[in-house]
């Protein structure tokens, strides 16, 4: 009893930080959802209704013009630098959450130097050069900076470890993961359109969008591994960026199969599959180490306290990540008024799913640490985070930076339309597939 005890009170502990952030989530998706297409872009929306483009053109200010509208587009070039101030700088954000004192003054004059840089660029370049938001100069910007912060952080990982090689590791982690993101980003337009069936919808939530994801993931678990232990588990800092991602792309997917019950049954189907892996594997890179070192040195490697603890915030860091993806896709269904079959969004409907998903969630969860806890004998209890308001402030940092471009991307992939009766509404465009391509060639 004292030990299920224990348990509980751990998964309490996990469960405040979790509200904290969902409620966060909520309310910027929420108000990005409602003021993009019926505040800041409704003109747009208005002249574009029915059009592809939608408010692409007003989210990205196309053509230049700077001149008109100057609230709205000071917004959005407010916006746009923000984000590219953040793209550039993300890598040494987070290797300076888990190893601040091998950061030199030097290497923190580089990175603050080159992600206000490339933020500058954008703040008055743009106006002054006439640029689109979304130019190719703003777009490879922040690329080739971010390599520069990335390298300067890896070093500081170098220091840490005492290894040079966990330099080039910190650098190829970060950029299979602007890969994958940038692939995601050019292959979701051709995945959300009123073409796709629910069958071409099953296959890419439940075989290539985990595969690709848990590919991901296993690089940055043996990134996190060679780290080792951090202070004030940390590496969830770390962990957060793939796995929001991976949540909020994954919920966005499931949301499109439409009934409740369908979405029900796809969440029990995954939370069971997640079980299975971790019941399988002790740590979430189990079958890499497998393959690199045999089951009996693997196993060894696995059972370390320092491996514990990277278990414990890879598991924290899906567990905000999986809630909060599950609050963001509702909201944009919800308050960006998605419409199936030109009809308004069900609202209840909507939030019926996401509490359904929750509660699966936090059940499947509950019982996989009980399992690790009971058949791995991992022990959690000593690997908690010491200082939470610490941990928080950074967690909220990443999600409102990294993920409120996420919520604008994802509003563009909808076609406008406007009823006098209905106002704006945001429904599937009617364009080729990503298989219907395909299928042409």
């Amino acid at each position: 009893m004292q030990a299920t005890y224990e348990l509980l009170r751990l998964y309490g502990s996990i469960l405040f930080p979790v509200l904290v952030v969902s409620v966060w989530m909520f309310a910027l998706y929420a108000a990005l959802s409602y003021a993009v297409p019926a505040v800041l872009c409704s003109s747009a929306v208005r002249s574009n209704a029915g059009i592809t483009q939608g408010f692409v053109n007003c989210v990205y200010n196309h053509g230049g013009d700077y001149s008109h509208d100057i609230g709205i587009k000071t917004f959005w070039l407010l916006f746009w630098a923000a984000q590219q101030f953040w793209i550039s700088g993300f890598s040494g954000l987070m290797g300076y959450a888990m190893f601040p004192r091998c950061f030199r003054a030097i290497d923190l004059i580089i990175i603050v130097t080159l992600a206000v840089g490339s933020a500058m660029v954008t703040l008055i370049g743009a106006p002054l050069g006439h640029y689109d938001l979304n130019s190719n100069l703003l777009v490879l910007l922040p690329t080739v900076v971010t390599a520069g912060v990335t390298i300067t952080t890896g070093f500081a990982s170098a220091r840490y470890t005492g290894s040079k090689v966990d330099a080039a590791r910190y650098l190829c982690m970060f950029g299979l993961g602007g890969v994958v993101v940038a692939i995601y980003t050019f292959l979701m337009p051709t995945l959300v359109t009123s073409r796709t069936s629910i069958n071409q919808l099953l296959i890419l939530r439940l075989l290539v969008h985990p595969t690709i994801w848990s590919l991901l993931i296993v690089v940055f678990s043996n990134t996190v591994r060679h780290i080792g232990a951090v202070d004030n588990l940390m590496q969830a800092v770390l962990w957060i960026w793939p796995v929001m991602y991976k949540s909020i792309y994954g919920r966005f997917l499931l949301l499109q199969l439409g009934t409740t019950s369908n979405i029900v049954i796809l969440n029990v189907l995954i939370s069971v599959y997640n079980l299975a892996g971790r019941l399988a594997n002790r740590q979430g890179s189990g079958l890499l180490l497998q393959l690199m070192y045999g089951s009996r040195t693997a196993e060894a490697l696995s059972a370390t306290d320092a491996m514990n603890q990277i278990r414990l915030a890879e598991i924290f860091a899906s567990t905000i990540a999986e809630h909060a993806g599950i609050v963001a896709a509702s909201a944009i269904y919800s308050f960006g008024r998605v419409s199936a079959l030109g009809k308004p969004p069900d609202h209840y409907t909507i939030w019926m799913s996401a509490l359904c998903q929750s509660l699966t969630t936090l059940l499947a969860d509950f019982v996989a640490l009980a399992c690790d806890w009971k058949y791995h004998s991992i022990d959690y209890f000593t690997n908690w985070v010491s200082n939470m308001r610490v941990f928080l402030t950074y967690i909220l940092i990443i999600i409102t930076l990294g993920s409120s471009r996420l919520c604008v991307e994802l509003l563009m992939l909808f076609c406008p339309v406007y009823t006098e009766d209905e106002g704006i509404l945001l429904r599937y465009c009617d364009k080729p597939s990503l298989f219907g391509r395909i299928g042409k060639h």
